[in-house]
């Protein structure tokens, strides 16, 4: 079974089976099976729906961080990606590539960015640091931020969106940019 799935099916299973396992114990040991129910104090009830919600949350949350590691691009190329610049925002450097050759025509012998078709901009690389150029250390927080961290030179970066949503809106910003003339 593949983790993202086990990830959302084992808090479930634990959600559904743990009370018919407290009315099958209940029945056998008195007859029963909603005597150990009416026992306990419906708060604890409460206490242990949110604590199971909030394991999911965390669990899925896990997930998600696992799911976005590596390389930032679904759709691979088989021969690769050429670097063709860098463009900075969110307060670090992103190196924006496009497919070598193959399908695509080579690009060979291009000097702006003009001459690239804009659908072929991608990210394929981890952004990098502003001042030190050393790739940056992504870690989510708990509350849903993530913190982008310099190593080197100990610079840190908050935001709200994973990398792979910031790289979306970088090739975005750059298309625009291009579109409209406003890049150098």
């Amino acid at each position: 079974m593949k983790e993202k799935y086990k990830i959302l099916i084992y808090p479930l299973v634990i959600v559904f089976l743990t009370p018919i396992a407290t009315a099958f114990g209940s029945y056998l040991l008195n007859g029963s099976w909603l005597l150990y129910f009416t026992l306990v104090p419906d708060y604890l009830y409460i206490i242990c729906v949110v604590l199971i919600i909030g394991w999911s949350i965390y669990l899925i949350r896990k997930g998600k961080e696992s799911w976005s590691d590596g390389l930032l691009v679904l759709n691979s190329n088989p021969f690769g990606y050429s670097k063709v610049g860098t463009s900075i925002n969110f307060g670090m450097e992103w190196d924006i590539s496009v497919p070598k050759s193959g399908t695509v025509r080579p690009f060979e012998g291009t000097k702006t960015w003009y001459d690239y078709p804009i659908k072929d901009f991608i990210i394929v690389d981890p952004p990098k640091c502003m001042d030190c150029k050393v790739e940056i250390e992504i870690s989510p927080n708990f509350w849903g931020t993530y913190v982008y961290n310099c190593f080197a030179c100990n610079k840190k970066i908050k935001d709200k969106k994973p990398e792979y949503f910031l790289a979306k809106r970088v090739i975005r910003l750059l298309r625009s940019q291009i579109e409209s003339g406003k890049l150098i």
